[in-house]
């Protein structure tokens, strides 16, 4: 039962993170990016003469993933530590 709470806790302390931590620049022609350490979502309502410019904004699914991949990796090093610090018993 403890795994499954400290499971929770650690993709809270993640989700509050990427909130915490995002970047919103879009009042001064900047961009709004979401994710960690892979920004996964970036928006901007500049104007620009670069045509890649439009094209680099948006929703990037291969980053989301990579993010959800770190949480995954975050998950499985905090339950080894707390194995291992006998804060949890081994089953």
């Amino acid at each position: 039962m403890k795994r499954i709470f400290l499971c929770l806790d650690v993709t809270l302390i993640f989700i509050a993170l990427t909130i915490w931590l995002s970047e919103n620049n879009v009042l001064a022609d900047g961009y709004l990016k979401y994710g960690i350490p892979f920004n996964f979502y970036a928006y901007s309502e500049a104007k620009s003469d670069d045509p890649n410019f439009y094209t680099s904004q948006g929703f990037y699914p291969k980053y989301l993933f990579l993010d959800l991949l770190v949480l995954l990796i975050l998950i499985v090093m905090v339950n080894y530590l707390a194995v291992k610090l006998k804060f949890i018993r081994k089953v």
